[in-house]
This record gives structure tokens, C-alpha cells and sequence, in this order.
């Protein structure tokens, strides 16, 4: 190959070389530069954070206070709600319950009652007017649903017969819709009773009711045993007519074999026999049905406030009934032991 071709190759590789030379260092200059406009750029930058971060915060605050503003607006919304409550349930509360729809009218009481609970918490002249107000419509209020609740009790408490049922599940005592509202009214009525310090007396409205209902059933038997004492007592007989203590032991004697020789006994005849059977059957019944309509709390105690006279009454005919005995001649013997 000549020499100037060699010469001439070399050139172009030198002119090449310088080139990449200088893109190279093009490139260097290029770098350092953009290095120190991102160093420029992350001083501003962590600048502007610096600058930013109390903006940051106080955005924050601003967003909680309007959060906080926005529900104590809320807050007060429902309270200037509550003053208006009693205006606004008055109409509902002043034209009673609706015996076929009940709910509306405990919800409007609720209603009442969250109100009153709410109201005590302001130390407001206002507020205290307004719970005044609401008060007096609870009072008006539970002493109508206490009225329906013994106006239901009394639609089936006006005494039975129960010598004719066999045993205490076979007495009636309500149908199974009014069950159900009774149990709910009792329920509601003793829980609202506590919440708010009213004394409904629902255990004594039960009791008077039921008691009368108990007195009632139990009426004949009860008259059947002082028939039975009047019937068969002898009577005094005076001694200035000539008859002496021998003379009434004779006189029993003969009647005791008279009536013997009649058939006079039969088991389980004995009148006091008959009143303890059948109030057995009734109490058994009443325990029943005071277990499924009064709350649980109370249940035992309405049973022994129903059941206490009716059950005075019994120990009180049983007492007379003894005293006939131990004073009688021996014929009565059958009948007590009966």
C-alpha cells in the first residue's frame, strides 16, 4: 500500500479521536451542569418544603375546625330540634293511642323521652321550660297507654266457672292477639317506668283488675261453704226450755244415724274440698298468664299481690269451716277429713 494512503487513514482515525474528544467533554460539561441544576433544584425544592410545611399544618387545623364547626352545627340543629319536640308531639300525644297501631305512638313518646334526655344537658333557662313542657306530655302520654294496657285487661276479666275445666290449661283467659299487645305494653310501660321516674303502678293496675276477676270466680264456692256451716248447725238450744248438754249430744246422734242411713256422703263433696280444687286450678292459670304478659322483673310479685285476697279469703273460710268441725257432732267427721 503506498505511504500516502497510510497517512491519510491516520488522519481520519486523529480527526475522529478529536471528535469523540470533544463530544466527551461536551458531554462532561453537559453533566456537571445538569448536576448542579438538580442540586440548585433539590435546595429550592426542600426551600419550598420548609416553606410549605406551616401552609401544611394550617390547612389541617383550618379543615379540622371546619370539620368541627360543621358538626357542632349539626349538633345544634338537633338540639333547636328538641325544643320544638313537644310542639310537634303534642297532637299525637293529646288523641292517645290507636288500638289497631300502636308503634306510631311509642315512637312519638321516644321521642319525647330523647328529647328530655338531651335538654338536661343545657343549663338553659329555655331548656328548662321546654323539658317542663315535654314532661307533661310524658306524663299525659304513659298514663293513656296505662289506661289502653287496663282497658285490655278488663275486656276478659269478669270471672269464669272453673268447675267446668277439667285442669288450669283449659281455663281461657285471652285471646292470642291481645296477649301479645298486653306482654308489649307491660314490657314497654315498666322499662319507659324506670327511664323516666313515673310511677305507673303497673303491678297494681294488674293486681286490682285480676284480683276482682279471681274474687269473682271463686264467689260460689265460697257461699257454697258458709251455706254448708249455716245449713248444718244446730241450733242453740236454750236450757230454761229443758234441754240440757245430753239433750243436744242425743239430738246430734239421732241426726248422724238419719243421715247415714240416707247416703248422705259421698267422697269429694265436701264444699271446701270443691274451693280448694278450683282455686288450685285458678292460681295455677293466673300464674300462667301473669308469666306471659308481665316482665320478668315483676312478674312474681304482681302474682302474690293478684292472688293475696283471693287467698285471705279462702284461709278464712277454711278457718270457719274447721271451727264448724270441732264444734259439730261426730257425723261431720266424713267432711273433715275430706
Amino acid at each position: 500500500m503506498p505511504a500516502e494512503s497510510y497517512i491519510y487513514e491516520d488522519g481520519d482515525e486523529e480527526a475522529e479521536l478529536e471528535f469523540l474528544r470533544e463530544s466527551l467533554e461536551q458531554m462532561d460539561n453537559l453533566t456537571d451542569k445538569t448536576t448542579q441544576l438538580l442540586k440548585v433544584f433539590d435546595i429550592r425544592l426542600k426551600n419550598l418544603g420548609r416553606i410549605i410545611a406551616p401552609i401544611y399544618k394550617s390547612t389541617q387545623k383550618l379543615t379540622r375546625l371546619y370539620d368541627n364547626i360543621e358538626a357542632t352545627m349539626g349538633t345544634l340543629d338537633d338540639i333547636l330540634l328538641f325544643f320544638n319536640v313537644a310542639k310537634d308531639e303534642a297532637a299525637t300525644i293529646h288523641a292517645g293511642p290507636d288500638e289497631s297501631e300502636l308503634l306510631p305512638y311509642l315512637d312519638s313518646i321516644n321521642r319525647l323521652k330523647d328529647a328530655s334526655d338531651a335538654l338536661r344537658q343545657l343549663d338553659l333557662e329555655s331548656a328548662a321550660q321546654s323539658r317542663k313542657e315535654i314532661h307533661e306530655l310524658l306524663r299525659i302520654g304513659l298514663g293513656n297507654l296505662s289506661q289502653l294496657f287496663n282497658q285490655w285487661l278488663k275486656q276478659h276479666s269478669g270471672g269464669i266457672d272453673p268447675a267446668a275445666y277439667v285442669n288450669a290449661s283449659e281455663i281461657p283467659t285471652f285471646p292470642t292477639d291481645t296477649l301479645k299487645l298486653l306482654s308489649m305494653l307491660a314490657t314497654y310501660l315498666n322499662l319507659v317506668n324506670d327511664e323516666v321516674s313515673y310511677d305507673l303502678r303497673l303491678t297494681k293496675t294488674y293486681a286490682t283488675i285480676r284480683t276482682r276477676h279471681l274474687q269473682k270466680s271463686l264467689a260460689q264456692f265460697s257461699e257454697m261453704c258458709s251455706m254448708y256451716v249455716r245449713g248444718n248447725s244446730l241450733e242453740p238450744l236454750p236450757n230454761q226450755h229443758g234441754y240440757d248438754v245430753a239433750s243436744r249430744n242425743s239430738l246430734a246422734e239421732i241426726r248422724f244415724c238419719t243421715i247415714r242411713n240416707e247416703n248422705w256422703y259421698e267422697p269429694s263433696t265436701s264444699p271446701f274440698a270443691q274451693y280448694t280444687i278450683n282455686i288450685v286450678k285458678l292460681f295455677q292459670a293466673e300464674r300462667d298468664l301473669v308469666r306471659h304478659i308481665m316482665p320478668t322483673v315483676i312478674s312474681d310479685e304482681t302474682f302474690f299481690a293478684t292472688t293475696e285476697r283471693p287467698f285471705e279469703a279462702y284461709i278464712a273460710i277454711g278457718e270457719k269451716i274447721m271451727a264448724f268441725f270441732f264444734s259439730s257432732p261426730m257425723y261431720e267427721v266424713l267432711h273433715a277429713l275430706d
